[in-house]
């Protein structure tokens, strides 16, 4: 799991633990499913951009990225 993703996935895991939502109530809370909720917070890839908007916008988080160019592939 990448850094980015640890850190998204860390962030919805504690958020949703400060609501005290289940997975369930955090999916419908944020019109996804619950599958997208414990993909997010395992870290696996599959999930999109707009997936990963609309549960940061459900829970109350902001997701903020600014691309970077990766030296390493530069």
């Amino acid at each position: 799991m990448s850094d980015d993703f640890r850190q998204i996935s860390q962030a919805v895991i504690a958020r949703r633990s400060e609501l005290g939502l289940s997975r369930q109530e955090a999916a419908e809370r944020c019109g996804v499913s619950k599958s997208a909720i414990a993909r997010i917070e395992s870290g696996q890839s599959g999930i999109s951009l707009n997936t990963a908007l609309s549960i940061c916008s459900g829970l109350g988080l902001r997701l903020f990225a600014v691309p970077v160019l990766n030296e390493d592939e530069a």
